[in-house]
């Protein structure tokens, strides 16, 4: 009957035939320790070497996250959701028509976890619980992309009460205390 461990040189029971994986977490750590710019310098020129390899990798794996995200949005949003300004359908597969898309709006002027447009995070982020939650924490508004490009990002109680100003509305808006 053949063992299927082995006992390394320190003692550690290790799978037959690789490294023991506590004697080489140490040396890692050693390692990292000696050399803290080695990753740095050699990374850049795996990075520069493998530049097509890297690009398809993460354009896959891209897509992979999208889909997950979309199913998850699909499922919270519903299959058709509408613009939360001026109720116009939206599409979540609009490959080249932009005017029917969701577009994800940062709904308290900016002060949210996520800085970036919400699309660009969403597409290099793997679908998991703490993303979700991270998502979750910045409560977007779900609009049309007219709507989110006439809404400022900054200032927004300001513009709106300015707007409603110039239409003849005075004093409508109030702030939130």
């Amino acid at each position: 009957m053949k063992r299927s461990t082995k006992i390394c040189q320190k003692g550690h029971k290790k799978p037959l035939n690789k490294r023991c994986p506590i004697c080489y977490k140490e040396y890692q750590i050693k390692f990292k320790k000696e050399n803290p710019d080695y990753w740095k310098k050699h990374g850049k020129k795996w990075r520069q070497d493998n530049k097509v390899k890297r690009d398809q990798y993460e354009k896959e794996y891209r897509l992979y996250y999208r889909v997950e995200w979309l199913n998850y949005f699909k499922e919270k949003h519903g299959e058709y959701p509408q613009c939360q300004i001026c109720d116009k359908v939206l599409d979540w597969d609009t490959r080249g028509d932009h005017k029917n898309r969701v577009c994800f709006d940062h709904r308290h002027e900016g002060a949210e976890v996520i800085q970036k447009p919400p699309r660009q995070w969403v597409q290099n982020k793997v679908f998991s619980k703490k993303n979700v939650a991270i998502w979750e924490s910045c409560d977007f508004g779900v609009l049309c992309d007219r709507c989110n490009v006439c809404l400022p990002t900054q200032n927004r109680t300001i513009f709106l009460d300015r707007a409603l100003r110039y239409m003849g509305y005075e004093g409508i808006i109030h702030k939130p205390s």
